[in-house]
């Protein structure tokens, strides 16, 4: 059994968008930054539910900023801009979140589609995807993509799927000149997003403690740990249901009982404490103490 782990760093006081311009391009763009420059950076170990959060994701700036404050950068790429908003000049644009973003939900989406069994929208999907459209089989198709581009965003030294089709995508990944200041527009890229090393965990065999070495797989950065996630959910080793209460996907898998698991722990608790203000209420309005 492998051990899913994900850590990241988040600045103490979080990120925040600046505008700026693409040193190789002069392409005008946003790009995430710490808020405060000289800023520590926090180790944090955020909730295994990275690929829920992306599937439940509005793509907005806002939105985007609150996803970084709990899982930090996508690490996938920085790049090289220039700014008069922050002397930080290396940042994730984005462009590249939104892309990520859409890319990701795209594929959840047919994922979906081939868990119901439904092959007429299943087909309509992969011929929005796909060039040209698809003609074998529109199931084993769809598993053969989804593992692919699954895999595209855990093995080592990628940039990004399609990078080159991106809106203003420079001709050169590494070798072009900043137009502003001249120097060579080095990215940075996340070299290894999948690290596979071990641990030794203690278990409990009756009244004895022993120590056992496991495997466990550290996704570097969050789209990795995403990315890990759904290839688990398509693998068939975690289970997710929609909330009965938000209509949001949760994480089931290690629930004790997951068929009797209906609704967010918060939106149970937002429920309970509802009821609780109407009885509250409504014994008030009756005379009761």
């Amino acid at each position: 059994m492998v051990l899913s782990d994900f850590q990241a760093f988040v600045p103490k006081g979080g990120f925040r968008w600046v505008s700026g311009v693409l040193g190789e391009t002069g392409t005008p763009d946003r790009f995430l930054v710490p808020a405060k420059p000289k800023d520590e950076m926090e180790l944090i170990s955020p909730s295994q539910d990275a690929f829920l959060a992306l599937t439940n994701l509005s793509p907005s700036e806002s939105a985007y900023i609150d996803l970084a404050n709990r899982f930090g950068y996508l690490e996938v790429v920085r790049i090289h801009f220039h700014s008069d908003e922050t002397p930080i000049q290396w940042g994730e644009p984005l462009m590249l979140w939104n892309y990520e973003v859409r890319l990701f939900q795209r594929w959840f989406e047919v994922w979906k589609l081939y868990t119901d069994k439904n092959a007429r929208l299943l087909r309509s999907k992969l011929q929005e995807l796909l060039h040209p459209p698809p003609t074998a089989n529109v199931f084993t198709l769809a598993l053969d993509h989804l593992v692919h581009v699954i895999n595209l965003h855990l093995w080592t030294d990628r940039f990004s799927p399609d990078w080159s089709r991106l809106p203003d995508a420079p001709s050169s990944e590494m070798d072009s000149a900043c137009l502003t200041c001249g120097c060579a527009c080095r990215r940075w890229v996340t070299k290894s997003h999948v690290p596979y090393s071990f641990r030794i965990v203690q278990e409990r065999e009756g009244q004895t403690v022993k120590d056992k070495v496991v495997p466990v797989v550290r996704p570097t950065g969050f789209l990795a740990a995403a990315w890990l996630g759904f290839g688990e959910l398509v693998a068939g080793q975690r289970i997710i249901r929609t909330c009965e209460v938000c209509g949001q996907w949760m994480d089931i898998t290690d629930t004790a009982k997951p068929n009797a698991k209906r609704m967010h722990t918060r939106c149970s608790n937002t429920q309970r404490q509802r009821r609780w203000r109407q009885t509250k209420r409504t014994s008030s309005s009756e005379g009761q103490p």
